[in-house]
């Protein structure tokens, strides 16, 4: 009987290169799903590959509210300055500001669920040449 000899390289060389591209790709549907009001929070969202661990991060001060959502609370103003934003219409007030909260926008758990299929399409397409 004769034998088979099996080359690793040839399968974990497109695997290796498909997975920092899926990992790009699903920072940018973390980008596209994100809320823009200020453009902030999308101009914060990153990402990051070493061989086979990556992750896609995001370092605005909102992040987290977006994502998750946030119930009503009063926003405080700190001492000799006042909230404003004459873009938006509004501003300045010197007083605590009562924010009506937001709902979860889950734009980083859409890239999460989008990193498998993006990572198999990506690989599939390597492996065929």
């Amino acid at each position: 009987m004769g034998k088979v000899y099996f080359n690793p390289a040839a399968v974990y060389g497109p695997l290796t290169a498909a997975f920092p591209l899926a990992v790009a790709q699903a920072a940018g549907v973390a980008k596209t799903s994100a809320p823009v009001r200020t453009g902030e929070l999308r101009r914060s969202i990153g990402h990051k590959a070493i061989g086979y661990h990556g992750y896609v991060y995001s370092f605005a001060r909102h992040a987290a509210a977006q994502e998750y959502g946030a119930s009503p609370h009063k926003i405080a103003v700190s001492r000799k300055k006042a909230l404003a934003n004459p873009k938006m219409g509004f501003g300045p007030v010197r007083g605590p500001v009562n924010h009506p909260g937001n709902p979860g926008t889950h734009f980083m758990l859409k890239a999460a669920q989008a990193f498998r299929p993006l990572f198999i399409a990506t690989a599939g397409k390597l492996f065929r040449g």
